[in-house]
Formats: structure tokens, C-alpha cells, sequence
């Protein structure tokens, strides 16, 4: 049984059997096709590893023409296609996204407007005029029979959503840009995937790893974020507070002694640490070493405790006098 989301990649196959490159920069270096494709690929790797239900990708080698395009989606009855394109103008000034939606649709409106939505924000893109609602972007466009005007929307009857995605301008350098490498496709891509999840209401998968957002890294464990524990990776041990948050440049104390997080969020190990003024050596444990210790051959005392200005762990120094150094 077919997925319920597929994402449609723009022309590829012309009508004669020949490459169909869609519209292509002034310079001759881009092309619609190959751009979308990628923004596609993105678009559906992100769905598959974010999301509980999966999304189908249809025509990434250019091997179906618009109507193989279309059978192929009414065969495969689904709930929502998204085909995707680049727009272009012979006005260079001409920028932004727009979405078009099969007329009388109020659901495919509704995607229509979360796509140019997200899009839009994502990418740092206006959209498009005269559209649906106050925001622009969504909209329809009918035929001189009053008719849906794109065969993506007008033909295949056997899906409930059928969307036509003019992501930016390929005719306007700065669109072309926002889409032009891989970070951007990447962007894109993701951009529709999210809309669309957001508008179907599309479970998210309970993730295990670490996950990044404004305030920093957090840790997910079947979907539940991690707190008031050391955490083991490839690099190291980390260690996340009362707000899931992994703490940097900080002392943390366990059951075993004192520990030090560095910039990178692990936890020193089998390391010499100058922090305060002060020097600290930690072992293959990660906690600061007390009393006296052999290192590499040589003997050093750290105080077993704190003594005044002394620090817990701290390196011990003396003058010529024997008395401890207050810097060191």
C-alpha cells in the first residue's frame, strides 16, 4: 500500500521522451529540474525520519512525464501530492513563493498557505501577491473552461490534496540563492515536509540522541528529554541539569567527587584544568584527583578539602618558605 505524502519533482522527462529541464537560469548554470529534486529528496528524507507516517518521492530521475505523473499518483490514491517547482519571470524583480491549490478546496487551501508559510520563514522569502488570504502565497488558478489550470491539480481525481509548489524565482538572483546549494535545498525541503506534517497533524517519532534548539543541546530518550544525569557519547560524558540543557564550563558534583564540563559539554578527562587561577588535574573517572598523586612520574599534593581560600582539589604549591601560594 502507497504512502500517504508524496513529494513530486517538476519535470525531468519532456513530452517527446527528451530532458524537460524546466526554466533555467540566465547564465545557463541552473536548472528547475535538477534543483527541485534535491529540494524533493529533502523534502521526504525529512518526513521519513521525523514523522511516524512516511512520504513517497516520485519522479527524482526524470523518468515520468507529467502525465506518467499523474496516473501514477491516482493509482497510488494518495492523501496529499505536493509537486514542486521553480518559478520564473522575465522581470528579474520578480521573487518570492506562491502555492496553488485545486479551486474550492478549503483543506488543500489550508496546506497551500502552511507551505508558503513556512517556506517564507524559513528561507528569509516574501510571498507572492493577490493570494488567497491577507498574507498572500496560496492560491488558484483556473483555465479559460474555469477549470483548475495545472494538470498536477486539475487530473488526479483519486487524490484528496493536490498541490502546485513554486518554491522562489530562479529568474532573481537572490531567490536563486536562498536554493542554490545544498544547505538551501536542504532548507526548503524541509520547509514543505514540516508544512505539510503540520497541517496532516503527523505524529512525531519518539527520537532517542541529541537534539539542538535555541537555548542549546538536550538529550531525547524514546522521545522523552533527559535531566539531572551524566549522559555517555562517542566523545565523552556530558551531563544535562534540571532543564534538560547540557551544562558547559561548569562544576558538577556526584557521588564520586568533583567534575569539570568544558566548553564542549564532556567532562575533563585524564587532563591537567586551570580554572580560577587555580590548577586541577582529572582522571580517567573525570573527577578532580585529592591528596597526594603520581602523574606522569612526578608527585603532586591537591587539597582533601576546602580550607578557607583553599579550594576542594586544587594543586598545592609552596614558595621557599613552605607556605602555600595563594596564586598559582
Amino acid at each position: 500500500m502507497a504512502n500517504k505524502v508524496c513529494f513530486i519533482v517538476g519535470h525531468g522527462k519532456s513530452e517527446t521522451g527528451g530532458y524537460d529541464s524546466g526554466a533555467v537560469s540566465k547564465d545557463g548554470k541552473y536548472h528547475e529540474f535538477k534543483i527541485v529534486r534535491e529540494i524533493a529528496k529533502y523534502a521526504q528524507a525529512y518526513y521519513n525520519a521525523t514523522y511516524t507516517e512516511q512520504a513517497d518521492i516520485m519522479n527524482y530521475n526524470g523518468d515520468l512525464y507529467l502525465t506518467d505523473r499523474i496516473k501514477k499518483a491516482n493509482t497510488n490514491a494518495y492523501d496529499v501530492i505536493a509537486e514542486i517547482h521553480l518559478n520564473s519571470s522575465k522581470s528579474t524583480s520578480a521573487n518570492g513563493v506562491e502555492c496553488y491549490y485545486e479551486n474550492g478546496n478549503i483543506t488543500g487551501q489550508k496546506y497551500a498557505d502552511a507551505i508558503c508559510d513556512q517556506i517564507a520563514l524559513d528561507l528569509g522569502v516574501s510571498q507572492r501577491p493577490y493570494g488567497t488570504d491577507a498574507d498572500g502565497g496560496d492560491k488558484v488558478k483556473l483555465n479559460s473552461s474555469g477549470k483548475d489550470h495545472f494538470g498536477i491539480i486539475r487530473q488526479p481525481t483519486n487524490v484528496k490534496i493536490r498541490l502546485l509548489v513554486e518554491t522562489v524565482f530562479i529568474s532573481n538572483a537572490s531567490d536563486l540563492a536562498k536554493v542554490s546549494t545544498a544547505a538551501g535545498q536542504k532548507k526548503c525541503g524541509e520547509a514543505i515536509a514540516k508544512a505539510v506534517a503540520k497541517v496532516r497533524g503527523a505524529k512525531k517519532k519518539a527520537i532517542t540522541g541529541w537534539q539542538k534548539d535555541s537555548k542549546g543541546w538536550y538529550y531525547l530518550k524514546n522521545g522523552v528529554k533527559l535531566t539531572n544525569q551524566w549522559i555517555e557519547d562517542t566523545v565523552g560524558w556530558c551531563y544535562v541539569g534540571a532543564d534538560g540543557y547540557c551544562l558547559i564550563n561548569q562544576w558538577i558534583k556526584d557521588s564520586k567527587g568533583w567534575c569539570y564540563v568544558a566548553e564542549n559539554g564532556r567532562a575533563l578527562e585524564n587532563t591537567w584544568k586551570k580554572i580560577g587561577n587555580r590548577w586541577y588535574y582529572f582522571n580517567n573517572q573525570c573527577n578532580a584527583v585529592k591528596g597526594m598523586q603520581k602523574i606522569d612520574g612526578k608527585i603532586y599534593f591537591f587539597a582533601e578539602k576546602q580550607y578557607e581560600d583553599i579550594k576542594e582539589c586544587q594543586l598545592i604549591i609552596t614558595n621557599s618558605n613552605g607556605e602555600i601560594k595563594k596564586e598559582i
